[in-house]
């Protein structure tokens, strides 16, 4: 029996916020070999198993998912999936030395993010997500703090958030921090300890 391409991309996406990046790209490449290449769990594995390549050291693999997952038709979630790929490759690039190329490739991939159209059948919480990854790679590339500043203006209109908004506001302002020069490598840790996303803290972490 085929095994269910929803159910591998999750475990694998769980997997990956655990910190298990062997688990994360195993269940992204059997995602892989079952997922139709137009259906959403096909980019999606792309991405998960670019992220988890990224933070387990394997250069390669990143460069691979990230130029293949700009190179298919992902629909209406193509803009999300190439900043996904940007972002990749320029937290690569930094790593390996690279600052201006990867200023470059976060400047695009903030335009990607902005590109992206919420579905009226998101959650609500997707547009800050969005507004997060966009703000968070225009600092990167142009070390401007306006778009981190106004999602943190609108986050505070959610005094008692709980879940992913209480991520959201919680990596805003780690990103706040490190714009003002702290070092906020281990509170970044902390917070995916404790449910951040590692993907909504990378730009800290990578």
């Amino acid at each position: 029996m085929a095994q269910n391409p929803e159910k591998l991309y999750k475990s694998g996406y769980r997997a990956f916020e655990k910190g298990d990046y062997t688990k994360a790209i195993q269940s992204a490449a059997d995602c892989l070999s079952t997922a139709e290449i137009d259906s959403y769990w096909y980019p999606g594995a792309l991405a998960l198993r670019c992220w988890a390549a990224n933070y387990g050291g394997d250069a390669e693999q990143v460069i691979r998912d990230a130029y293949m997952l700009l190179s298919i038709d992902s629909g209406d979630d193509k803009m999300w999936f190439d900043g996904t790929a940007l972002l990749n490759l320029g937290l690569l690039r930094r790593h390996n030395g690279d600052v201006s190329e990867a200023e470059i490739l976060f400047q695009f991939a903030s335009e990607r993010y902005a590109a992206y159209q919420i579905g009226a059948k998101q959650p609500p919480e997707w547009g800050l997500i969005r507004d997060l990854f966009v703000a968070s790679c225009t600092w990167a590339a142009l070390n401007t703090v306006d778009r981190l500043n106004d999602l943190a203006r609108r986050l505070k209109e959610n005094p008692a958030a709980k879940g992913k908004i209480a991520h959201i506001q919680l990596a805003t302002q780690l990103y706040q921090k490190a714009a003002s020069g702290e070092d906020v490598r281990g509170e970044a840790v902390k917070a995916t300890s404790e449910g951040v996303s590692r993907a909504f803290v990378a730009l800290l972490l990578l």
